[in-house]
This record gives C-alpha cells, structure tokens and sequence, in this order.
C-alpha cells in the first residue's frame, strides 16, 4: 500500500525543470544584449552578491526592483538565512496567457484536487492502493 503523498507527487501538475543556468550563461546572456563584455558583467554580478551579503549581513533587507525582496532570517536553532520573495512583475509575466516555454509534467491534471490524485493513482494502482 502507498501513502497518499506518494500518490499525489506521482500525478500533480510540475514543471519540467531543464539545466541549471549558472552566472557564467547569465553573464554571456547579458554581454549579448547590453555589448558589455563578460568580464564586466561577472564582475558586476560578484559585487551584487557581495552587495547583498554586505546588507544582509546588517540586518538590511534588499529591494532589487524587478527581482524581488531579500531579507535575512533565524531559525529556532539559530541558524541564520536569507529568504527571497520573488518580484510581482517576474510571477506576473511567468503567468502571463502563452509566456511559459517549459514543460509542464501532468499537465492534464492542474485544478484537480489532492483526492482526484489519489483516485488516479487508485485507477492505475489496483494492487497497490493508497491508505491514509
């Protein structure tokens, strides 16, 4: 027998993620539109980051319009981090009718809820059913 979350991880709505774009490909994306060569733009993204870190560092939050909010956090153990919100505009367009360009796994099932998962996996899971 299979656990419910099993079942609804095997049939929810997930985007495909492709590869991990790292600084390098952002820093050759941005040389391409701006006609700044890598360099500069490595070395700008460095500084950002060492920008953040130096605010955060302080107990700063950080707006970078268009990107988001960073703000430094503590759990129970105190173990420090720092959460990021994602800017309205980036969740906005992503959301936009026809923008996205990925894949989405199980598309079929968006807006069904947990028990319709549940049910699919039932349908193709006889011998292996789903208890609570």
């Amino acid at each position: 027998m299979t656990t419910k979350m099993k079942a609804i991880g095997a049939y929810c709505p997930r985007v495909r993620l492709e590869r991990l774009v790292d600084s390098q490909d952002i820093a050759e994306h941005l040389a391409m539109r701006t006609g700044l060569l890598e360099a500069q733009v490595n070395h700008v993204l460095i500084e950002l980051r060492e920008t953040v870190r130096y605010f955060t560092m302080r107990g700063h939050s950080i707006r970078l319009d268009g990107l988001g909010i960073y703000s430094p956090g503590v759990d129970m153990e105190g173990v420090m981090t720092i959460h990021h919100r994602a800017d309205r505009y980036l969740i906005k367009e992503l959301n936009k009718q026809g923008s996205f360009r990925g894949e989405i796994v199980n598309r079929e099932n968006i807006g069904k809820k947990s028990a319709d998962l549940v049910a699919l996996w039932d349908d193709s899971h006889p011998e292996d059913p789903v208890t609570d």
